[in-house]
């Protein structure tokens, strides 16, 4: 997507610049090391105090992951979870949404990252894991294949959208938003969602 952005700006490929950074770097309104920013972000007021969104270029949900063989594999609702321990991604929407479906008495840890909290599910230190369903699909099928995302949580009225991440104030804000739009326009965005993404047939834990 980065780089059908960067086309759509007038930039080939190699033009593009990579740079590892911390979830808090992006969202933080200090200056940033980069121009934009696709780290599955969401969209949010709060965030948007502090930094500039493109136009969305996902909606997305969150998805709870448990091991396959673990107590929780064949749980299909909320309710078949209580009890679990549940992790989750600090300073994300995984952490509100989370709570929101768990009630504010769930025992619910937040990790720094989600490879963290895949790995504590892992070694038993909690039984689930939430976070954005279509990084939860990648977890479970590339870096933890004993792990299966079982559902989404509901959306609890909130329509949870991602957007690119640049720096408030950017000047660069109207021209990225104009190429997101223009990928959704064209059908650029549905293509690499469905090439990508494997998260349409995951039912919702109500």
């Amino acid at each position: 997507m980065v780089y059908a952005v960067a086309e759509e700006l007038g930039y080939e490929q190699d033009a593009v610049q990579w740079e590892t950074v911390t979830f808090e770097q992006i969202i933080s309104p200090a200056v940033k090391p980069f121009d934009i920013a696709a780290y599955q972000t969401s969209i949010t007021e709060e965030r948007e105090q502090a930094v500039d969104f493109s136009s969305p270029y996902l909606t997305t949900r969150q998805g709870v992951i448990v091991m396959e063989d673990g107590p929780y594999a064949d749980a299909t609702s909320l309710a078949d979870l209580e009890g679990a321990r549940i992790g989750v991604t600090a300073a994300q929407t995984s952490l509100t949404l989370s709570e929101a479906a768990f009630g504010e008495d769930a025992d619910i840890s937040p990790y720094n990252a989600a490879g963290d909290g895949m790995q504590a599910l892992q070694s038993g230190t909690i039984d689930a894991m939430v976070m954005d369903v279509d990084q939860g699909v990648a977890a479970s099928t590339e870096y933890f294949p004993d792990s299966v995302v079982i559902g989404t949580l509901p959306d609890q009225g909130v329509v949870e959208q991602y957007g690119l991440v640049l720096d408030e104030g950017s000047a660069l804000t109207d021209c990225v938003s104009q190429a997101v739009d223009a990928l959704e326009e064209d059908g650029t965005l549905d293509e690499l969602r469905t090439t990508w993404l494997k998260s349409d047939d995951i039912p919702v834990l109500e």
